[in-house]
């Protein structure tokens, strides 16, 4: 079930060239009302996943997890599950031990320093408490690459082998196509972004792996205004609604796209998932139990949930997250909102 959602032509592929990111002194990292939401909705997906993996009829599977935005990997400032990266390992470790034949490869990618020297530090001591937990001995090798560190855990009874690195690097640039998946394979990327700048998903990659047939599943924030995005000028503005509609395009077949987002939300959060048919309703729900508990404990008691079920739906919550009011009332002074409806009904189908 392929949702017509939208029609557009193949996006461009751009060029995967390691580029060093300036170091900075970062910030906290996963700080936010909204992140224990979105963090036990990834535990859930993940979870999901690693269940799938791990039954017996895919024996021979190979699977790629990417956290594109890993961060520091740290404890969960906001009282919620875990951090993304101990998310993967705590599932990583189920994979390891209760699959058979299964190549499982994690890579998380930090671009700044000092986050990345945390992320290691943070990611040993995930490994220590679920991979090397009490009962499982694992062969087990630790080493350096160009960009990081790395894993390797192998269980001699399943024959399966886990490989986990870090990449001190930027995630734009980085090319997901190096690990070579085949038909049927698994791939979980987790797409957690500041801002427009920092969109890591390359949308022709990701329809690359797609078209591949791999089971792809993508799980990407829209911080569509934490910085003042709406006070900058449209043309600036129009490439969130160029990486959304990519991203929904690029998706595999039988794969369904779920958005939520938050309203009274000034900052314009919003999150887009690719999910299989198989976890769509299951993955609703979950938004709408997670989104009810963060609302009875406080955390988001002021916001309304919005996740559209239409087309019509998700066009609306794309203009919500992109556009400013006067845009979308056509008062502005300085923008011909028909000619710009003109051009995405062109480009993407928009009624």
């Amino acid at each position: 079930m392929q949702a017509d959602l939208f029609n557009q032509d193949e996006p461009e592929e751009q060029p995967s060239v390691p580029i060093k990111a300036k170091p900075r002194v970062p910030t906290l990292v996963g700080a936010s009302d909204r992140t224990p939401m979105k963090h036990a909705i990834l535990n859930a997906m993940v979870g999901a996943e690693a269940g799938v993996c791990a039954l017996d009829r895919h024996a021979g599977s190979r699977a790629m997890w990417v956290d594109l935005c890993a961060g520091d990997g740290g404890p969960d400032r906001d009282g919620g599950i875990a951090s993304s990266p101990e998310i993967f390992i705590k599932h990583a470790a189920f994979i390891l031990k209760k699959a058979k034949q299964f190549d499982l490869n994690l890579f998380f990618i930090e671009r700044h320093g000092q986050t990345h020297e945390r992320l290691e530090s943070n990611l040993e001591d995930h490994i220590n408490l679920y991979v090397n937990s009490a009962g499982h001995s694992y062969e087990t090798r630790r080493g350096t690459t160009d960009t990081g560190r790395s894993w390797k855990f192998v269980n001699r009874t399943t024959q399966t082998e886990l490989y986990i690195e870090t990449l001190n690097d930027d995630a734009r640039t980085v090319d997901l196509l190096s690990y070579p998946l085949r038909s049927k394979d698994f791939a979980f990327i987790n797409n957690d972004p500041n801002n427009v700048n920092d969109f890591a998903l390359d949308a022709a990659q990701y329809k690359k792996l797609a078209d591949k047939h791999v089971r792809v599943t993508q799980y990407s924030t829209l911080g569509c205004n934490p910085n003042g995005l709406k006070r900058l000028p449209y043309e600036q503005r129009a490439g969130w609604y160029d990486k959304i509609v990519k991203t929904i395009n690029g998706r595999p077949e039988h794969h369904i796209p779920i958005m939520f987002a938050f309203g009274k939300d000034d900052s314009r959060w919003g999150y887009l998932i690719n999910t299989a048919e198989r976890f769509y309703e299951e993955t609703v729900k979950r938004i709408e139990k997670e989104y009810r508990k963060a609302s009875d404990s406080g955390q988001l008691k002021h916001y309304d949930l919005l996740m559209p079920k239409t087309n019509e739906g998700f066009i609306e919550l794309i203009e919500y997250l992109v556009f400013t009011v006067d845009e979308l009332t056509e008062q502005s002074d300085h923008l011909n909102m028909k000619q710009i409806y003109a051009q995405l009904h062109d480009n993407y189908g928009v009624k």
